[in-house]
């Protein structure tokens, strides 16, 4: 799971929703991603300072600011 994260964000994403549920398997259990409702583009935007994401799965300095 980790070297998919590390995929996206070498190609300049952030996902920002990362959590159990939004990963799968194909059917040579390969691990996919999936979800992408809050991906960012890190080259053309700053990430945003308004907090994305399923708030249980959040950093407690996110949520705290």
């Amino acid at each position: 799971m980790a070297s998919v994260v590390q995929f996206m964000h070498k190609k300049g994403f952030a996902h920002r929703d990362i959590k159990p549920h939004n990963f799968m398997l194909d059917n040579k259990f390969n691990i996919r991603i999936m979800d992408f409702g809050f991906l960012t583009d890190v080259k053309k935007e700053s990430i945003s300072k308004v907090s994305v994401g399923t708030r249980a799965f959040m950093a407690p300095e996110i949520i705290m600011n």
